[in-house]
């Protein structure tokens, strides 16, 4: 059924097989990734509650959980999984990422700011939470906070050469963008 993305008619194999086998977590985890191949987000959360229920809330159940939520619209509920994994997880720089991208998706980014503000008191030098300040900066149209940043990155001694060069164009292409907007108003 997989070579002619048949997907119903696995899927439908699949529920059958649940019904009478013995050892269902792999059954369940197929089960899950034909849902969500098939779009179906729904079944593909609810599977996940019942791998769950054989495995565990593990990090990566909890990850595909969030991206369930974030696919549904459900997106108080997927920050709230990424917070209890903040809870579970204390100083774990991924899962302050995996809420302050959350927030991102959702569209809160004063939450995500604030998030990566918190990261970069822990670690004045992260980058993954400089970078995404600059982003969400860019997009907010904060222009001192985006410069100020910009230029860390560009002149940071953690990212090579040719990183630096990277941020170093964009942030020449975002200028240029802007003073082009800027002279049309």
């Amino acid at each position: 059924y997989y070579n002619r993305s048949d997907w119903q008619s696995a899927i439908a194999v699949y529920e059958k097989l649940v019904e009478t086998a013995k050892s269902k977590e792999d059954i369940y985890m197929a089960l899950y990734s034909l849902y969500l191949e098939n779009g179906d987000y729904e079944k593909a959360l609810s599977t996940l509650d019942k791998i769950s229920m054989f495995i565990g809330n593990t990090t990566n159940v909890m990850l595909q959980k969030i991206h369930m939520y974030l696919c549904l619209g459900r997106n108080d509920e997927a920050i709230e999984l990424a917070k209890k994994m903040i809870d579970e997880n204390p100083g774990d720089k991924r899962s302050a990422y995996l809420l302050a991208g959350t927030y991102e998706i959702a569209g809160n980014n004063d939450m995500a700011e604030e998030t990566y503000l918190q990261i970069l008191k822990e670690d004045p030098d992260d980058i993954t939470a400089i970078s995404s300040l600059v982003k969400i900066y860019a997009q907010n149209e904060k222009m001192e906070k985006y410069e100020t940043l910009m230029k860390r990155l560009i002149r940071s001694d953690k990212l090579d050469l040719e990183k630096r060069m990277e941020y170093l164009s964009r942030h020449l292409i975002y200028l240029n963008y802007t003073d082009s907007i800027r002279a049309k108003t």
